[in-house]
């Protein structure tokens, strides 16, 4: 399911109105921030919203009547479409990176640790990035302004994150990140293997180099957890 709105503004010369599309699986969100682009946003607008990841690719991967959207708005926990094996909105990111390079990309999460928002910083170089415990009205009006007008926009927690794990080369293997992350929501190691498609041995040696990175001897996972938070790094 999805909805359009449309705001005009005072017209500008030769040039279209400046698509949006929300999408995230909370309609009273979505509704929110509808309201709140068409109460501030000073320039022409329409906006699109999509309720979960199978209609915001239905909607942006059409082929009969494909969209174009100058700004899309994810939230990257949301219910996976299997059809496609999209995971997530990371994964539905992504894929609007590889395929739509043009479209600027605002993320929201609710998510506040480190390594996450650096991995989704890495994964998808986002125009905007926001904690959503960190930004009010004020805060996402100016989000979509500086992106609007080609600038950036990272909410306080996922700015001091991106801050301090870029200058961590460990953080910067997307592996790496993916295990530690997996490890504290206690997959097993046959568990991670699978989900990234890799050897076990390879995930062992992974958990090496982890282990190595926080200072732990043969620590457990419970340890390699205790001492990746106490860094800051969940």
């Amino acid at each position: 399911m999805h909805s359009i709105t449309l705001k005009l503004t005072v017209p500008r010369a030769n040039m279209m109105p400046i698509r949006i599309l929300l999408v995230d699986d909370h309609p009273l969100i979505i509704e929110g921030y509808r309201t709140i682009l068409l109460q501030t946003i000073k320039t022409d607008i329409e906006i699109f919203t999509s309720y979960s990841i199978e209609n915001a690719y239905q909607i942006i991967f059409d082929e009969i009547a494909p969209k174009r959207f100058d700004i899309i708005l994810l939230d990257i926990s949301m219910p996976p479409f299997r059809e496609k094996r999209i995971d997530n909105g990371l994964a539905l990111g992504k894929l609007i990176r590889e395929t739509h390079p043009a479209v600027k990309l605002v993320v929201l999460t609710m998510h506040g640790e480190p390594i996450v928002l650096f991995n989704v910083y890495e994964t998808l170089r986002p125009e905007s990035l926001m904690v959503k415990t960190d930004i009010d009205f004020k805060g996402f009006t100016l989000a979509f302004e500086n992106v609007i007008n080609g600038e950036e926009y990272f909410s306080e927690t996922a700015r001091n994150a991106i801050r301090t794990l870029n200058l961590q080369n460990f953080c910067k293997d997307e592996i790496n990140r993916k295990i530690l992350l997996m490890i504290s929501e206690r997959f097993t190691i046959k568990d991670i293997a699978h989900a990234l498609k890799i050897s076990e041995s390879t995930v062992e040696k992974r958990k090496a180099i982890i282990r190595d990175f926080l200072n732990i001897k043969d620590g457990k996972d419970t340890e390699i957890i205790l001492v990746a938070k106490s860094l800051g790094l969940l």
